[in-house]
């Protein structure tokens, strides 16, 4: 398993080190992971009623376009079949995963707007710095512009 896929690194790390152990412990009852996986935790204190780890980069190294689309298709459909009502991502793949942000971000829109929940209502993607924001509004309102026109 490689570094990427360890779920030591990105938001993954940042989570579980905000939760002091109690997730990574959680999470290393399912190990080994790949890319592709999602992995239901307990919140442990944060602000949650589940955690869902996804994982974006496969096991050979970096995240890619395919990695991305099926960790965000996976999380997706983990999310609506615990129904859940809302969902907060960040730009899988594009922190430790390495791969470009702004491109990151439009393929993981592009998947939310093809996907066709049953309880899911409110999916928002989050950014770490103002430029990141500004990058997300930018692709999601070209993404759903493109996507109410065909």
């Amino acid at each position: 398993m490689s570094p990427n896929s360890s779920m030591d690194c990105g938001v993954s790390g940042a989570i579980c080190e905000q939760a002091r152990g109690p997730i990574m412990d959680e999470i290393n009852q399912h190990r080994p992971v790949s890319g592709g996986d999602v992995i239901v935790t307990d919140p442990h204190g944060l602000n949650a009623i589940y955690l869902l780890h996804a994982i974006s980069s496969p096991d050979e190294g970096n995240a890619a376009e395919q990695s991305i689309r099926n960790a965000t298709q996976t999380v997706l459909e983990q999310a609506d079949a615990l129904d859940c009502r809302s969902l907060v991502l960040p730009v899988l793949g594009c922190g430790g995963g390495g791969y470009e942000f702004e491109a990151g971000a439009r393929l993981i829109c592009e998947e939310i707007w093809a996907f066709k929940p049953t309880s899911l209502a409110d999916v928002r993607i989050i950014g770490h710095t103002e430029p990141q924001l500004e990058q997300l509004r930018t692709v999601a309102y070209e993404v759903r512009t493109t996507s109410q026109a065909e």
